[in-house]
């Protein structure tokens, strides 16, 4: 395990999130927190903020464009990737890029586009089309938030809390790449800080973990296609999916 603050985590190389994972599921209330997080930690001198544990796993992806796969955290990072780019933007800081920062993260069997999302907001597309999720809809708002929060705050503050979030705020990252641990068990147990799992978003952990048991890839990909195209038609008309 390291601890690595957010320019040590960018320079490990490209994310993705696995399938057997909710969305971005955060919401004004750990926005907020997040915010007010930064805010603070960039008003004190040779002092840190101390995120969460950022866990992840070596990929297996045979073309080598991934090069960890996220099994916990990913909401504080991307939410991190998020206000990053708009705080480049803002205070002209060419280091963070959105060129730079769109292939940083990336969703696995993207059912609920947000892949696309992220790519749209790093390059300030029309959002309003990309609203396809409840999921979708979570990431935008994050980026209409923290858009708002930045029109309001001095040029001299936004300086000073982008050099907070990619200097002081830290994640102590460790790695599972030892085969005998399980990824969907390791997200079920370790995910129980933040925005709580909801049953749905267990139960979806639950059936991948359960057919990554009994399918070989063709079918385990074939499945996985057929219940997420399920889930999302039928409770999305709630609002849960």
């Amino acid at each position: 395990m390291e601890l690595l603050n957010l320019d040590g985590v960018i320079e490990k190389g490209v994310f993705e999130i696995p399938s057997y994972q909710r969305g971005y599921a955060w919401q004004i209330r750990q926005l907020k927190d997040f915010w007010n997080d930064l805010e603070h930690v960039s008003k004190l001198e040779n002092k840190f903020h101390y995120m969460h544990s950022l866990t992840l796993r070596k990929s297996g992806d045979d073309f080598g464009d991934i090069d960890f796969e996220i099994i916990d955290d990913q909401q504080r990072l991307a939410t991190s990737l998020i206000l990053l780019g708009l705080l480049a933007k803002t205070t002209k800081n060419e280091n963070y890029s959105s060129a730079n920062l769109k292939s940083i993260l990336s969703y696995k069997d993207d059912y609920y586009g947000l892949s696309e999302v992220f790519r749209a907001i790093t390059e300030e597309k029309d959002l309003e089309k990309f609203k396809t999720s409840f999921y979708a809809k979570n990431f935008i708002d994050a980026y209409a938030f923290f858009k708002e929060k930045i029109s309001n705050t001095p040029i001299e503050t936004l300086e000073k809390m982008l050099d907070a979030l990619t200097k002081k705020m830290l994640f102590s990252v460790a790695e599972l790449n030892d085969n005998r641990i399980d990824p969907f068990s390791s997200f079920e147990t370790i995910n129980n800080r933040g925005k709580d799992l909801s049953t749905l978003e267990l139960l979806k952990n639950r059936l991948h973990f359960v057919a990554h048991k009994i399918c070989d890839k063709e079918k385990l990909e074939n499945l996985q296609k057929k219940y997420q195209r399920y889930l999302h038609s039928y409770l999305s008309r709630f609002e849960i999916v």
